[in-house]
């Protein structure tokens, strides 16, 4: 499978700031699944390979950071190129963009700390590069829910499912958590700088398109996402959620009828759950109990959504500092 990119330099990105949205177990795990990846495309492909881990040193120590790449990484590490970049007071996408200008490698790849890379993941993403006119290789994030709640907040969340079939229920989502773009890609074209906490990645994704960058969307590249951990980090995401679509709305000039469109918004994402419930049915138990509690969950979720795109209009400013001084703010699409 390794053709065109069996000779290519490759730099894998790994952001720490949503260390602190999940468990460090979990973010062990995944850098482990990495390292056995990359063991297996270095033997293959007899390329190079740079390992990047950008972190803020409010989260983690250079030696924390350093032991725990080396605990998971192993004898791998021994055979790549490993940058310990600390970048103080630095965020989610400033990780990246700062983490894609100290890469090496012809591929820059994008995992963040809090997937799980399903088997083959690194080759598939990496395939689409063997034709030259490709720039980005969009693999595909969704979840897979353990338990009634999570199934209702599945239905209503942002990523796709997975079916027992290993379709999804949704198809093309642009994520940054799960993708990889030529070096002279990501760095003309970086994530751009916007008053929201998600949604740099579709913006980066517009102005690719608009000039011509090839993008293929890998959809066996997969890797598993976690929920947001506990009732406070669910209401906190739908917060977020709900601002960054007051947000977009007014910096595209939607300003027509905000509210009405709030609303609107509100009943098609919660369309959209019920889509998904129809789509799941015979994955997940659907008694009456089971419907009520997924309804349930979508309407909870959505409607914090809509309250926060209430406040956004209402009292932008005071919203958002509301929104800043949250323990933890999530930034991980």
């Amino acid at each position: 499978m390794f053709s065109v990119c069996a000779g290519r330099h490759v730099s894998i990105i790994v952001e720490w700031d949503n260390s602190s949205h999940t468990e460090l177990g979990r973010s062990r795990t995944m850098l482990k699944i990495v390292a056995e990846q990359t063991a297996d495309y270095l033997k293959r492909s007899g390329a190079a390979v740079q390992l990047i881990l950008a972190y803020d040193k409010a989260d983690a120590s250079e030696a924390e950071i350093f032991q725990i790449v080396q605990s998971t990484w192993g004898n791998v590490l021994a055979q790549v190129e490993f940058l310990s970049l600390p970048l103080p007071g630095s965020s989610y996408y400033i990780q990246k963009n700062l983490g894609a200008q100290c890469a090496t490698g012809d591929i820059v790849v994008y995992v963040d700390c809090d997937v799980l890379p399903q088997p083959h993941w690194l080759e598939h993403l990496l395939q689409p590069f063997d034709n030259p006119s490709v720039g980005v290789s969009q693999g595909v994030t969704y979840v897979e829910p353990h338990s009634t709640w999570h199934t209702g907040l599945a239905m209503a969340w942002l990523f796709p499912l997975q079916l027992s079939n290993g379709a999804l229920t949704e198809q093309h989502k642009i994520v940054a958590n799960n993708v990889a773009f030529r070096r002279e890609v990501i760095r003309q074209y970086p994530y751009p700088e916007l008053p929201t906490w998600r949604g740099q990645c579709t913006e980066q994704r517009k102005l690719c398109e608009q000039h011509g960058i090839g993008v293929h969307w890998s959809e066996h590249a997969r890797v598993n996402h976690p929920f947001p951990l506990g009732l406070f980090g669910v209401i906190e995401r739908a917060f977020l959620n709900g601002h960054d679509h007051a947000t977009r709305d007014l910096l595209a000039g939607k300003t027509a009828h905000p509210w009405r469109t709030a609303y609107w918004r509100f009943v098609s994402l919660l369309r959209r759950a019920r889509r998904r419930r129809q789509l799941m049915a015979n994955e997940f138990p659907m008694s009456r109990w089971h419907q009520f509690a997924y309804e349930a969950t979508a309407l909870l979720y959505w409607g914090c959504g809509l309250l926060s795109e209430c406040m956004v209009l209402a009292c932008p400013r005071m919203w958002r500092r509301c929104l800043s001084d949250l323990p933890a703010k999530s930034h991980e699409i």
